[in-house]
């Protein structure tokens, strides 16, 4: 039987948040690795709470969002019975947070492994990519298009069970995150 490792991603910001990303989690039989990313090295933290996980399957949690409750075992019966698939991921509800409640959400298709929140991906991905730790934003574009490099191969499930918080400070809000973000652009454009 597949065991799922979910990699929490927390930060000093995100404190208010982890308890609903947790209590999104409890209804699953899988390991939790909570990480603590105060330094602002996510790709650093994410290696090392993969690299001490058991799962056969990796699925990363941002401390600040929360998934439904089908997520996980959804995402698990379909790599269970498709070997030939190395990632599975699904569409996402846009949350937007004002003050301390729920302003709406907005329902995102996911065409592309770009914003693939939530995905579900086999350990032996991670054994050949990792995250780059030179990276301290964007790590999860770079990780997605060394994926699409490498030749894994995704499917996608075109249902909304992943819950993506904005509207408050994150590290998607960060400047430097767009600086990071164009300076990949261009390095995998050269490579086509």
């Amino acid at each position: 039987m597949s065991l799922v490792s979910v990699i929490v991603t927390s930060h000093p910001a995100y404190q208010k948040y982890l308890s609903q990303a947790l209590d999104s989690l409890k209804h699953h039989d899988q390991e939790i690795i909570l990480i603590e990313d105060g330094e602002g090295h996510l790709s650093k933290a994410c290696n090392n709470a993969i690299s001490h996980s058991k799962g056969d399957y990796i699925v990363r949690v941002d401390a600040d969002d929360w998934i439904a409750i089908e997520l996980i075992d959804l995402q698990k019966k379909y790599l269970d019975t498709h070997p030939e698939i190395d990632c599975v991921w699904v569409d996402y509800w846009e949350a937007h947070q004002i003050g301390d409640k729920i302003h709406k959400l907005k329902h995102h298709p996911n065409p592309t492994l770009e914003h693939a929140c939530g995905a579900m991906y086999r350990r032996k991905v991670w054994g050949v990519l990792k995250y780059d730790e030179e990276l301290r934003y964007q790590e999860s574009y770079d990780f997605w298009r060394r994926f699409e490099r490498e030749g894994f191969k995704a499917h996608h499930i075109e249902v909304p069970l992943y819950y993506y918080r904005k509207g408050h400070n994150s590290m998607s809000t960060n400047p430097e995150r767009d600086r990071v973000r164009e300076q990949l652009e261009r390095k995998y454009a050269k490579r086509m």
